[in-house]
This record gives C-alpha cells, structure tokens and sequence, in this order.
C-alpha cells in the first residue's frame, strides 16, 4: 500500500517549506536502489520492524517509532535488519528562504540540519496524524531515483 500528497507550500517568515509527499508502505523484501539520493529532504517514520540505513560514512538504525531526517543529495540505501517486513512513512520536503522580511529561515535550517541522520522517538499522536493523513490521499509516488 502507499499514498501521498503532493505540494503543499507554507510559509513562516522567510522560510518557505514545500512538501512533496506523504507515503506509507508496507514492505516485505523491499529494496532500493543502491546509493541513491533526492533533491530534497525525507523525513523516515518507522511504524513497525526495524531496519538499517547505509550512508557513505556511517550505518543508522531505525526502529519502530523513530523518525530520521535525511538531508537533500545524501546517498543512501535501506536494508533489513531483523524482519523483511516492515512499515514506515516518508514525508518528503524542501527548505528555501523566501522574500518576507521576518528572518527565520536561518533558525529553520539549523534546526532540520542539526537533527539529520539521528533517530529520534516519536509519540505515537504524531505518528497517527501522519498515517490518518496518508490514508485519506489518493496514490501516488514521487521517488526520484
């Protein structure tokens, strides 16, 4: 099963957030590509099982109720680490300073980076928002391998 949204644009201050996407899978056997990457930020929600993710320099395991943010153009790869089934969802977005006088993209833009390729627990409320959300959005995928 997966399902998105497409292009939602919000904006605070100077910062100007565009998310692409909302997927939830349910995987068994699932595989990537190899070292690829997005033009964009992806924030991995693990619903259930666990897994790996192999970056250049480093492996991050991801278990359930654990979000990671992986940055734009960061190659990467996901592999099983117990289970060869397992859900997660993956909210994809983007980050550009925008015209408005107020200047908080800096802030922003900080904040998202210094929390990339670390898990970090998630409660369950922001889980459940995130899958009701994609349960009512018709299919569609936008990996850009």
């Amino acid at each position: 099963m997966s399902n998105s949204v497409n292009s939602l644009r919000i904006e605070l201050g100077d910062a100007v957030f565009r998310f692409f996407g909302i997927h939830i899978k349910k995987l068994h056997n699932y595989e990537v590509p190899k070292c690829h990457s997005h033009r964009y930020y992806e924030l991995h929600y693990a619903k259930s099982g666990s897994y790996v993710y192999i970056f250049e320099d480093r492996e991050v395991e991801l278990s359930a109720g654990n979000i990671l943010i992986i940055p734009p153009n960061f190659r990467h790869y996901i592999i099983d680490k117990e289970n060869p089934s397992y859900s997660f969802a993956v909210l994809s977005f983007s980050l550009t300073k925008g015209e408005n006088a107020e200047s908080v993209y800096g802030a922003f833009r900080e904040m998202i980076d210094n929390a990339c390729l670390r898990p970090v627990p998630m409660p369950r409320t922001f889980c459940e928002h995130i899958e009701n959300l994609a349960s009512r959005i018709p299919c569609d995928d936008i990996f850009d391998f």
